[in-house]
């Protein structure tokens, strides 16, 4: 006898086996014509003389879940930085130098650039100037992080699972006895 534990093959389609509500009747008195008559009718499983008296032997077979989990991509994140730019306006105060040349009343003659200049006039000499010189600098604003986790999440399915019974239909004058006899 196999072992009810380990599964029969391939899962065949319910009914393929054997139409449901059909009797197999065995005729005949030895092991060969029952095993005529099975395989006649298309039995799957074979009838074999193991004892006297004994016509055969049936295995009887159940259903039993079996759970695969199959992971499904369902969907994605795509991540991307992304620069937004503005205008601002900064605030830059720059500073001139100049030299003024003012002439005194009675202080001689000043020649300024082929030019003499008349007393009490003022002429500016630019020294130095300062220019804006703008740049950017990068500073860290924020740190993201990223990470995936799993959750567990019980889910049951509700599945209709078949077992084989044995059927014993009497007819004619066949008497049947606890012990299986006749």
């Amino acid at each position: 006898m196999t072992d009810p534990k380990q599964p029969r093959g391939p899962k065949q389609p319910r009914g393929s086996e054997q139409p449901e509500g059909e009797v197999r009747v065995l005729h005949g008195t030895d092991a060969a014509e029952a095993q005529s008559a099975l395989t006649a009718e298309g039995a799957q499983m074979p009838v074999a003389a193991t004892r006297s008296g004994e016509l055969g032997r049936l295995q009887l077979f159940e259903e039993r879940p079996l759970v695969e989990i199959v992971r499904e991509q369902v969907g994605q994140v795509q991540v991307r930085k992304v620069v937004r730019e503005r205008q601002e306006v900064v605030p830059v105060t720059l500073v001139s130098e100049f030299l003024e040349i003012t002439v005194q009343q009675g202080a001689g003659r000043v020649r300024y650039d082929g030019r003499e200049l008349a007393a009490g006039e003022t002429f500016e000499v630019l020294l130095s100037e300062e220019r804006a010189a703008v740049s950017k600098q990068v500073y860290a604003l924020q740190d993201v992080t990223f990470h995936k986790r799993s959750q567990k999440v019980e889910h049951q399915e509700t599945l209709t699972l078949g077992r084989e019974e044995l059927d014993v239909q009497q007819s004619g004058d066949v008497i049947l006895k606890s012990d299986g006899s006749r």
